[in-house]
């Protein structure tokens, strides 16, 4: 079905639902926060698919490119919100939603369970994802080679997971301030109420328990990062003074990949409490406009660490969209 003619059917709708699922729930992007909702943006759709794993109804934004198409198939980046938030969080991105509109292509945030304490990664909230997939494809004339994924913070560690995990779906995968390894980030933030999520996802903390300790490692990205291991493209980037996700982790996820090209000398210059030397800047990122102090690239996987702190850049990531199709 052509764009426009979808657009014509759903003309004039807010919310759609699908059949068998429940009853859809007004979008609330502010829940909990004190904050005045953000505006719906054109071509923002609401709907509620049915979970394909267990028949629960799972929100999904989607966002329709406005205009007449210039392709008869359209590109899809589908967004994973942070580990706090919900589905609703893309309303509050308005870089990727600018990005994603001047290439005409069509955005999906799907909740995948919602905050992370609810799934911490689990089978469920990754075919919620498949399942949004699935459901722009049957339902858009997506180009299913050119469907990609943007994660930030807890969806930065999604992001890797469904790589890792399906990497046949992806053109090209965009993870920020993600966390490859839970243990890693449990010793960061376990005194925080994200430690006591990854003890309520897991069944207690993995510093007493052997038992929870390797469920912590199943679930970790890391433990499945290997040179040579089956992984679309993927664009690994964190920030320097991000207070939530260690630095260094994009680094040693890129590592695991990639042996012998960051050091440890790597990792502690960036590491350091200390600013980073101006004389160890690589460049300015022409799509931000950042410092990178480091940057490595092998084939179709590169790291990069620029100035900045917890947060997720719709330039940088879309450009590395633009690089890639599937076969």
């Amino acid at each position: 079905m052509a764009i426009s003619a979808y657009k014509k059917l759903l003309a004039g709708l807010a919310v759609v639902t699908l059949v068998g699922c429940s009853s859809p729930v007004s979008v609330d992007a502010t829940a909990g926060s004190g904050r005045q909702s953000p505006p719906e943006p054109p071509g923002f759709r609401q709907l509620s698919i049915a979970s394909t794993a267990d028949s629960a109804a799972q929100d999904v934004i989607f966002i329709e490119p406005q205009g007449d198409p210039t392709e008869q198939q359209i590109p899809l980046v589908v967004y994973l919100h942070g580990s706090s938030v919900t589905y609703t969080d893309i309303l509050r991105r308005p870089e990727i939603m600018a990005e994603a509109e001047a290439r005409g292509w069509l955005l999906a945030s799907p909740n995948f369970r919602g905050p992370l304490v609810n799934h911490c990664g689990n089978e469920l909230a990754q075919q919620d994802i498949l399942d949004t997939v699935n459901w722009a494809l049957a339902n858009y004339p997506v180009d299913a080679s050119r469907i990609y994924l943007i994660g930030f913070s807890g969806g930065g560690f999604m992001s890797m997971i469904m790589a890792h995990r399906y990497p046949d779906v992806w053109a090209a995968v965009s993870s920020w301030s993600g966390f490859p390894d839970l243990l890693a980030n449990y010793a960061y933030r376990g005194d925080t109420r994200y430690g006591e999520d990854m003890r309520t996802c897991f069944g207690g903390d993995p510093n007493v328990s052997a038992e929870v300790t390797q469920r912590f490692r199943e679930r970790s990205p890391i433990t499945y990062f290997t040179p040579g291991v089956e992984l679309p493209p993927l664009d690994l980037n964190g920030q320097k003074d991000d207070p939530n996700v260690p630095v260094d982790s994009q680094m040693l996820a890129f590592r695991a990949l990639a042996p012998g090209l960051i050091s440890d000398e790597d990792i502690g210059r960036i590491r350091g409490d200390e600013p980073v030397p101006t004389g160890t800047t690589v460049r300015i990122d022409a799509a931000s406009g950042r410092e990178i102090f480091l940057r490595r690239e092998l084939d179709n996987l590169r790291v990069t660490i620029r100035a900045g702190d917890h947060e997720v850049l719709g330039a940088p990531a879309f450009e590395w969209f633009d690089q890639f199709q599937r076969p």
